[in-house]
């Protein structure tokens, strides 16, 4: 079939045709900038389908699966569209290369895939399997073919959902990946491009452990005779101590193969290595001669061995000596390129490169690059000061296609800063910000309070966290109705989510109480964005004093137990006393807003009332 779309051409206004990848059983496939992205790759797949066609129905079905997943092991929807009779799908690019692929590799060199490399790869892809069979998806087509093998992190991606369907209530379409995953490893172990049974014939002709070829033979039945947490469990459990004896991964392998007559065989060309055989007889007297000699010449072999012995001190005197001058020479050059200026010879990192690298970090957090690229430009959109419903007005006047924030450098840099504010988070706080909603800080604020602790002292804390990475946001806008529908808001809400974590792990957290004592000294260290809170039990009818020995970064709160009223907010001001005449716990917050680590030194004292005040 002619390809529809050629190389340079712009579609949509949006995506610049770079290559021509070929062709899939639905469409022509193509590799493309993104320009609305910063020019990130992706996949368009093109189908040619009259309105009602089944082959575009198919398609459409497709799309709209793949539109309802988001996992970092999918090759993730994008956008589904239509100009006139033409069909457009954007994906994910995957860098990479199939399985398939992959396996013609190593056919041409007589190998295949090694059995701990394969049960990593199933091992690698019954999440994602697993995954779908929780949505009720089928993917249908498990093979080499519809998987690539990720190059910035070599996990296996599922590429192709041309045969994905939800589940219709047929008997066993719940194991039928489960089926195709056996079907997959068979093919990786032996070459054998489509398997077919008897399944012990075949797994007869390569080196397997009994307990992988047993497995394996139960994800080959039909229906399989294992399950989705069995077979996990039994890939976990396998003996580690059986060695392949085909290649390993790596292509340029010079491991030598095994001829039918025995002889190690370069993979290179090389002759193997010369063997002598001897027979019993000539070896036997071979040993006779040699004690005869040995016997005859005892009085030479020991002077011989005083005049080795004399050799070999000399030799290592001298070794010595040499090495000490290298010592000296390597020590003078280290320090001349500690002297001369850092990153001279360092190569500048390449677009692609950074590219890659920010896509390896997002594929790392989990995250889809539609919630992603959403986060970057919300974030544009603070620091360039536009407001959300104008730019949805200016999108409705551009036919949908969205507006383009900020130049290529500030896109950048603004992702760079979404990615370290969400590599600050905790795993579970990554798993579960998108679904953080606005009602998560009203739900909190009950666990806070067990603290003896109020929302403001805890706002201080995530809202300071929150600042240190995302600058562009002004601390006002945090607690206002309209932050919590931006979806930043669900960045505050991930960061929430952990301080509050840190505050019931008393990792940050600490209740004080002065007892029979006058002064309470406390001491720490601040890293960047991180607060302290305390919640302080102090006598009624004296005077309080507080005194904060730390950098001008750093920002002290001080709250009464009850009401309004503000003894001092987000203070630089690091030194106060007054009267304290309500019961209860007051609340004392200290946060950094330094990019450095910083120490402080905190001395609370009850002080007689008749002392003035600082």
């Amino acid at each position: 079939m002619t390809p529809s779309l050629s190389l340079g051409q712009r579609l949509d206004d949006r995506y610049l045709i770079q290559l021509h990848l070929g062709q899939n059983s639905l469409g022509q496939q193509y590799l493309a900038q993104d320009t609305h992205r910063f020019d990130e790759p992706c996949t368009i797949t093109v189908l040619t389908a009259p309105p009602g066609d089944k082959a575009g129905n198919l398609f459409k079905q497709q799309a709209e699966i793949l539109y309802a997943l988001d996992h970092p092991q999918i090759a993730n929807f994008r956008e589904f569209f239509a100009l006139g009779s033409e069909l457009y799908l954007v994906q994910d690019f995957i860098e990479g290369q199939s399985y398939f692929d992959l396996l013609k590799d190593r056919r041409l060199q007589g190998k295949a895939f090694t059995e701990l490399e394969v049960r990593q790869w199933c091992r690698q892809l019954l999440p994602v399997l697993h995954y779908l069979h929780i949505q009720k998806i089928c993917h249908g087509q498990i093979s080499p073919s519809s998987i690539m093998r990720r190059t910035v992190d070599g996990l296996p991606v599922l590429v192709d959902f041309t045969h994905s369907q939800y589940y219709s209530g047929t008997p066993g379409e719940d194991r039928r990946d489960l089926h195709g995953l056996g079907l997959g490893a068979i093919a990786l172990l032996t070459g054998e491009i489509n398997p077919n049974p008897p399944w012990e014939n075949l797994l007869s002709s390569v080196a397997l452990s009994q307990e992988f070829r047993q497995l394996l033979l139960k994800l080959l039945a039909w229906p399989p005779l294992v399950d989705w947490p069995t077979l996990m469990d039994n890939l976990n459990n396998l003996p580690q101590h059986f060695l392949p004896t085909v290649a390993e991964f790596d292509l340029t392998s010079t491991m030598p193969e095994q001829t039918d007559n025995g002889v190690g065989k370069s993979s290179t060309g090389e002759p193997p290595f010369p063997t002598v055989h001897q027979s019993p007889e000539s070896s036997s007297s071979a040993k006779v001669k040699n004690m005869v000699r040995v016997d005859g010449l005892k009085g030479l072999a020991k002077k011989s061995f005083i005049l080795l012995g004399l050799m070999v001190i000399a030799m290592a005197l001298g070794w010595g000596a040499g090495q000490l001058w290298l010592d000296n020479q390597q020590r003078a050059a280290l320090e001349k390129l500690a002297q001369e200026e850092p990153g001279d010879d360092v190569p500048e990192k390449t677009d692609l490169e950074i590219k890659n690298e920010i896509r390896a970090r997002r594929l790392n957090l989990g995250i889809s690059p539609q919630r992603f690229q959403t986060l970057v430009d919300d974030g544009l959109a603070f620091q360039l000061g536009i407001d959300p419903q104008q730019r949805l007005d200016n999108n409705s006047n551009t036919n949908g296609a969205p507006l383009s924030l900020g130049s290529p450098e500030q896109q950048m840099a603004m992702t760079i800063t979404v990615l370290d504010a969400l590599e600050s988070l905790s795993r579970e706080a990554t798993r579960d910000f998108a679904q953080n909603n606005s009602g998560d800080r009203r739900r909190w604020i009950p666990r806070v309070n067990q603290l003896r602790l109020s929302s403001r002292s805890f706002y201080d804390l995530v809202n300071a966290r929150f600042h240190h990475y995302l600058p562009m946001v002004s601390p006002a806008l945090l607690g206002e109705p309209e932050f919590e529908q931006r979806p930043l808001a669900q960045v505050w809400n991930a960061m929430a989510f952990d301080s509050l974590a840190s505050l019931e792990d008393e990792s940050h957290y600490q209740r004080l109480n002065f007892d029979d004592a006058n002064q309470l000294n406390l001491n720490g260290t601040l890293e960047p964005g991180e607060g302290y809170a305390y919640a302080i039990t102090i006598p009624p009818t004296e005077e309080f004093s507080l005194q904060l020995t730390a950098p001008p970064t750093a920002r002290i709160s001080f709250y009464p137990p009850t009401g309004p009223e503000v003894i001092l907010q987000n203070s630089a001001m690091h030194r106060w006393s007054g009267p304290t005449d309500q019961t209860g716990y007051y609340e004392l917050v200290i946060t950094s807003v330094a990019e450095e680590p910083i120490a402080f030194e905190l001395e609370l004292s009850i002080i007689p009332a008749s002392a003035q005040p600082f």
